[in-house]
C-alpha cells in the first residue's frame, strides 16, 4: 500500500471512529476526551497492511486507555483488553509468563498481548512464531510458476511496535535452553536467569515516580 493510500485509509477508520462516538453522543471528536485520534494515525500512517477483523495483537488499536469507547459496542473489535474492567498501575506484584519454542499460535497471542500492554515479563526462549495461527494446517498456496505449495498463518498481526507475530514473541529474559537438556537442567537455567535479571532491576536507580511513591511510603509509615 502506497503512502497516499496509507493516509486515505488511516482517516477513513478515523472518520467512522468519530462518526460512531458522535452517534451515540459521545462529545467532541476525541471520543469524550478518552482517546487522541492523531498520533495513532501518524503510526498508522507507517504501516503497509490492510485492516480486516484485527490488526494489532490487541486489535484494530494499537492501545487505548482502560475504561475508552464505553458506548460503543465494537469496542472489543478496537481494543481487545477493552472488555474486561481492569485499572493500570505499576504496584500491582509482578507477573512473568515462560515461553519456549514450543510455545505456539494463542499461547503466543496471549504472551505477545501481555508483554506489548507491559503487563507482564516474559521469560524463556523465542517462540514457534505461528502468527494468527496454522488452523487445520494453515492456507495452503501454490506460486503460478513453479506449482510449489506454500504454507502460511490464518493472517498477519501485528505486534504494537508494527512487527509481524510471525516473528515469534523475544522475551524480556531470554534462558539458554538446549535440545539436550533434561527437565533439571532446565529448571537449573531458569532460575539462574532470573536471579540474575531481578538482582539487575533491583541495582538500577529508582525513577522520579518510583522515587516519590517509595517517599509517599515512608512518610505514612512514619506517621
Amino acid at each position: 500500500m502506497r503512502n497516499g493510500a496509507r493516509k486515505t485509509f488511516a482517516w477513513r477508520v478515523v472518520s467512522i471512529l468519530i462518526t460512531t462516538c458522535r452517534a451515540q453522543s459521545v462529545p467532541g471528536p476525541t471520543c469524550g476526551g478518552q482517546f487522541d485520534f492523531q498520533p495513532w494515525l501518524e503510526d498508522f500512517g507507517q504501516l503497509t497492511a490492510e485492516m480486516a477483523d484485527v490488526l494489532f495483537t490487541g486489535g484494530i488499536l494499537p492501545y487505548v486507555p482502560p475504561g475508552s469507547f464505553k458506548p460503543l459496542e465494537s469496542k472489543t473489535t478496537l481494543f481487545h483488553p477493552l472488555r474486561y474492567s481492569h485499572s493500570e498501575s505499576t504496584e500491582q506484584p509482578p507477573l512473568y509468563v515462560l515461553v519456549e519454542r514450543e510455545t505456539w499460535s494463542a499461547a503466543e497471542y496471549f504472551a505477545a498481548i501481555l508483554q506489548d500492554n507491559k503487563a507482564a515479563t516474559i521469560v524463556g526462549e523465542l517462540t514457534g512464531g505461528a502468527g494468527c495461527g496454522y488452523t487445520n494446517g494453515g492456507i495452503p498456496a501454490e506460486l503460478r510458476h513453479s506449482h510449489v505449495v506454500v504454507k502460511m498463518p490464518d493472517c498477519v498481526r501485528l505486534r504494537k511496535d508494527g512487527s509481524d507475530e510471525v516473528n515469534g514473541v523475544i522475551p524480556d529474559i531470554l534462558v539458554p535452553w538446549a535440545q539436550r537438556d533434561t527437565p533439571y537442567t532446565k529448571d537449573v537455567k531458569l532460575s539462574h536467569a532470573l536471579n540474575a535479571a531481578l538482582a539487575a532491576e533491583s541495582s538500577k536507580p529508582l525513577s522520579h515516580e518510583e522515587w516519590e511513591f517509595q517517599s509517599d511510603q515512608n512518610d505514612e509509615a512514619h506517621q
